[in-house]
Parts: C-alpha cells; sequence; structure tokens
C-alpha cells in the first residue's frame, strides 16, 4: 500500500486512501510522480506510465541504498585523503629536520666547491668580456694583422666521419653520410668537428671564410680536449678547453664553458681570428673591406692551441682556413 503522495495531506492519506475515490493507494504514477488507486489509473491518469505501489517502493529503497553506498564511498576516500595528507606531513616535517641537520656540512661543501671553481670561474668572467683592456694589444690594421698570418691545414685524423677535407686539406663540407676513416684516437666522434694540424703559440692570424644559411663554429681549443663521446666536454665552445664564435646569417654568438654572449656586429661570411697566446689574447673580427672587432677575450691558456671548425647544420655547409696572398 502506498503511504505517502507528492498531493496536499488529507485524512485519505494519512490512512492510505484515495482523497477521490475512497480506495486503497496500490498504484504509484511515474507520469506525475504520485500514489494513485486502480480507478485512478483508468481515470483521470488513464494512458500514463505506472507502477504497482510495491514495486516503486522496492525501487525507491534500492535508490537510496545506492546512494548511502556512494556517501560511505566519498567519506572513505576523505579519509584517506586525510590520512595521506597527515602522512606527506610527518614526511615533509621529517626531511627539514634532516636539511636543519646537515645545513653546516651542506655549507661546508658548498664552500669547498667554490673554492674548487674558483679558478674557472674567474677565467669565464674574463671571457665573458667582449673589450678587455688589453686592446691596443691587437694590431690596428688588416696590413698589421697579416704581419702574423698563419696558413693552417685540417688534421685529417681528427675530422668526424660526416666531414670531407679538400683543397689540401683547407676546406671542409657537411656531408649527410658517413664516410669509412680509419679509426684513430683523435677523431671526433659525435661532434662534426675537426682541429688543425699547426699547433698554435706565440702571435697568430687567419681567416675562415664560410658558406651556407646557417650552423659554423670558429673555435680554438686544446689538443687535450675530449674526442670520444656525445658530451659537451668534446663541444667547442662548451667546457674550459676551447673557445668558440658562433655564426650564421643574422647572429654571432660567442661560447665558452657552456656560457654563451649574443654578439653584435655586420654580417660577414669571412671572419679573422687573432691570438696572442703569451698575453692571453683571442679576438674575432668580421672581416670585408673593413676588419670589425667581433669579441675579445683575456684568459691565461695553459696550452698550445688548435684552430677548430664545427660544422652544425645543414647538410652542404661548408668552411675553408682562406690562404694569405
Amino acid at each position: 500500500i502506498c503511504t505517502g503522495t507528492l498531493s496536499a495531506p488529507s485524512q485519505n492519506l494519512q490512512e492510505g486512501l484515495c482523497p477521490k475515490h475512497n480506495e486503497v493507494l496500490k498504484m504509484f504514477c511515474q507520469t506525475d510522480q504520485q500514489c494513485i488507486c486502480f480507478l485512478c489509473s483508468v481515470d483521470e491518469h488513464r494512458g500514463h506510465d505506472t507502477v504497482s505501489a510495491t514495486t516503486k517502493r522496492a525501487q525507491a529503497e534500492k535508490e537510496l541504498e545506492r546512494r548511502q553506498q556512494t556517501i560511505l564511498q566519498i567519506i572513505n576516500s576523505k579519509n584517506k585523503d586525510k590520512e595521506a595528507l597527515q602522512q606527506d606531513e610527518m614526511a615533509v616535517s621529517a626531511a627539514a629536520k634532516e636539511a636543519v641537520g646537515q645545513s653546516d656540512k651542506n655549507f661546508s661543501s658548498l664552500i669547498r666547491l667554490v673554492e674548487d671553481r674558483k679558478g674557472d670561474i674567474e677565467i669565464v668572467l674574463n671571457d665573458g668580456v667582449a673589450n678587455s683592456s688589453v686592446e691596443d694589444s691587437c694590431p690596428e690594421t688588416r696590413k698589421d694583422f697579416l704581419k702574423y698570418y698563419r696558413d693552417i691545414t685540417l688534421d685529417l685524423n681528427t675530422a668526424n666521419t660526416q666531414l670531407v677535407l679538400s683543397d689540401f686539406n683547407k676546406r671542409v663540407m657537411l656531408i649527410s653520410k658517413h664516410i669509412e676513416y680509419p679509426h684513430h684516437p683523435e677523431r671526433f666522434c659525435d661532434w662534426r668537428q675537426v682541429l688543425s694540424k699547426e699547433s698554435l703559440t706565440g702571435k697568430c692570424y687567419w681567416e675562415v671564410e664560410w658558406s651556407g644559411e646557417e650552423g659554423v663554429y670558429i673555435a680554438v681549443a686544446y689538443k687535450s680536449i675530449k674526442r670520444q663521446g656525445s658530451s659537451t666536454e668534446c663541444l667547442f665552445g662548451y667546457n674550459d678547453k676551447s673557445w668558440a664564435l658562433y655564426c650564421d646569417k643574422s647572429n654571432y654568438v660567442f661560447w665558452f664553458s657552456g656560457i654563451s654572449c649574443p654578439v653584435s656586429g655586420p654580417r660577414s661570411t669571412k671572419i679573422g681570428v687573432y691570438l696572442d697566446h703569451a698575453a692571453g689574447v683571442l679576438a674575432f673580427y668580421s672581416v670585408s673591406q673593413t676588419m670589425t672587432l667581433l669579441h675579445k677575450v683575456q684568459t691565461r691558456f695553459t696550452q698550445p692551441l688548435h684552430a677548430g671548425l664545427w660544422l652544425y647544420y645543414p647538410i652542404g655547409i661548408t668552411a675553408a682556413f682562406c690562404r694569405h696572398k
């Protein structure tokens, strides 16, 4: 028997009787959402979706049970989240205490690290200055530079297998395939780089002419630079054993020890390099009708240097050491 309805309450409804027909409310109209009697179902509720009151009660109880389960699941989930937050709070607190306990030790380690790197930091700072205090030590005109011109050739034993040498080993080009060069411990295995045969000391000047859209690094490096592997220890300008000027159609960037320094200056496909090894001077120039200083560094060279080229991108790019006429 249906004991409730969505209609206005009455004494008959309270007793489970239809207020109109005085019949027991044994049915439920799902269309109008109210309890009805049999006569209602064939009268004003005719054609509506009706079920027995017992069926409707069972459905309602089932829905109530489902909602209760959902609420219990939500409560359990919240409790688990609360426990997880409490555990996280305890873990953070423990980590903070441990960090405080280790602070003195860590600070001492940091001081030792700074002391160990002090020399490297000084070199980086010095090399980051484009116009150093030794400007007067460089020649002033191209004619003066040419007095120190050094004829440079490339060492085939150092060339990466994607580099092909020509013009009596003065020109290099990047190709897509790998050349089967014989194994040599001085060869750059993973980076498209090559070094000069000549070691450079004293005062030297040379010029490099490159062609292509982008991607050539003009460098100097110690012979002790790493050759095997793909780490930056092998890469011109990304360690403390090499210095490099990156050139493309729109940019110059100087690199040392992995630190970049954007360089402004006139675009040119010919770059002049001046080295005064004893004075620790390295300078790069844009060469056209005139010479324009692009970047100059002051440092302390501890080993003889070799000229280097890194052909980064794209395939077909070339670079060559110019002959002095």
